[in-house]
């Protein structure tokens, strides 16, 4: 190391003493301070000051963080870019490079603990300019539902990938984004590498979709190998107001037998309290909406959800209220992919509380026709007419005949009505005996 000579120690004190007395003859001049520092001053000069400025500064700064910015997430800072279509907040450009899966998820995880690696329908929104990638989040189906990759986190196995729909469009980078990118315009950055997304294969081993951006290809890729894809960081925005949703499970009105209702699962009344269902195969994270039934006889129901114009589900849940719905004790539930009708059934007797629910699965909303329909139908002992078009028994039941002994043990036949029994479950149940069901009730 090359040292510079210093002055000795006595110097460099001499040099100080010099420097502070020059500071104090200067500070007095600016004060108006005639002391000249002699040393025989007894500050008979004219400073009166007792502090008569008018600086009466008690800290009138009373600053509680009062100022306007209440610290709420709004994706206006550099290396942001705000969709205004879904509200979510992209890192733009992405991070430079690429890495093994492990690495991009830590990657989002230095930029805040909100930031994440986007799920592949997410992904998938930003797409633009080729209809098989492009994801509408908000109908939960592709842009061009006739002709696009079925990938999504609702349908996530091998079986929804199409060789033909999920390769993309050409040319290559041919895309309205920056680059000839398939994204949308105004996000930055360069599509030459894959894009990671969390959702994986669930037919598969350790694999997650991706997509490649130059060309819109959805594809899935090997978590553990040598795969080095990009990744665009996501997170959303934190919701606005003080608003609160009402209670997930308060029915917004009864649904009744014979009645169709046309909704919205986002309309007055929604909430976004029930994420998880026992009978749901993925989260639903959207808004949803209840109704409550109860069937006044004891019957077949049957519950159809229709005209979607969003990927919605359909749940029923056991009570009514919040002390009585209960999503982790599902009674039944559909699922189907797309646009596709929900429907289930189900036995019921009378009035017993139901919670019919419509619920989407991320940002998904959308339009729909509930319709409730009930047949009526009897349980086991009960006697039914034997008419056309007359109620029968309830699933799982038999008719049999409602012939029956008399006080001689002698078999009486019985016409025009018939019983509903669990006849051929070797148990002598309500309504059999030795003539009408002798399988289960010997002589």
């Amino acid at each position: 190391m090359l040292c510079r000579k210093t002055p000795g120690l006595l110097a460099v004190l001499a040099l100080m003493v010099v420097s502070c007395t020059s500071i104090v003859g200067d500070y007095n001049k600016v004060n108006g301070n005639t002391d000249s520092g002699t040393g025989t001053d007894t500050d008979t000069d004219a400073d009166t000051d007792t502090d008569t400025d008018t600086d009466s500064d008690t800290d009138t700064d009373s600053d509680t963080d009062t100022d306007t910015d209440t610290g709420d997430f709004d994706c206006t800072e550099t290396g942001m870019w705000l969709d205004p279509e879904t509200n979510l907040c992209w890192e733009s450009p992405p991070a430079s490079g690429t890495g093994l899966y492990d690495s991009v998820i830590d990657h989002c995880a230095t930029l805040g603990v909100e930031w994440r690696v986007p799920t592949i329908s997410e992904l998938r929104s930003i797409g633009d300019g080729c209809d098989r990638v492009s994801w509408d989040l908000e109908a939960g189906v592709c842009n061009d539902i006739t002709s696009c990759c079925l990938v999504s986190e609702v349908c996530a196995d091998t079986g929804c990938w199409d060789t033909a729909l999920c390769d993309g469009c050409l040319p290559l980078f041919g895309g309205p984004g920056a680059w000839g990118c398939y994204t949308k315009v105004g996000l930055l950055g360069t599509c030459t590498d894959g894009f990671f997304s969390t959702t994986e294969n669930s037919s598969a081993t350790e694999k997650v979709w991706t997509v490649s951006f130059n060309s819109g290809v959805v594809v899935d890729r090997n978590t553990t190998t040598t795969n080095d894809y990009q990744v665009r960081c996501v997170r959303d925005l934190p919701p606005s107001g003080t608003d609160t949703d009402p209670d997930p499970c308060t029915p917004v009105s009864a649904i009744n037998c014979g009645e169709t209702i046309s909704s919205n699962n986002a309309d007055a009344g929604s909430s976004d309290g029930i994420e998880v269902y026992s009978c749901a195969p993925y989260d639903m994270t959207g808004r949803e909406i209840a109704y409550s039934f109860e069937s006044p006889l004891q019957a077949v129901v049957d519950i159809t959800l229709e005209s979607l114009t969003a990927d919605l589900s359909l749940m029923l849940l056991p009570g009514q209220g919040s002390t009585g719905c209960d999503p982790t004790a599902c009674v039944d539930g559909s699922f189907n992919p797309l646009l596709d009708d929900e429907s289930l059934s189900f036995t019921t007797a009378p009035t017993v509380p139901y919670t019919v629910i419509v619920d989407g699965h991320g940002v998904v909303a959308g339009d729909f026709d509930l319709s409730v329909s009930c047949t009526q139908c009897f349980d086991e002992g009960e006697p039914i007419i034997v008419l056309p078009g007359s109620p029968g028994c309830c699933p799982g039941l038999t008719s049999i005949s409602c012939d029956g002994p008399d006080t001689g043990g002698n078999c009486i036949p019985c016409v025009g009505a018939a019983i509903c029994t669990y006849c051929g479950d070797s148990v002598c149940g309500l309504g059999e005996n030795k003539c009408n069901c002798a399988a289960d009730c010997p002589p």
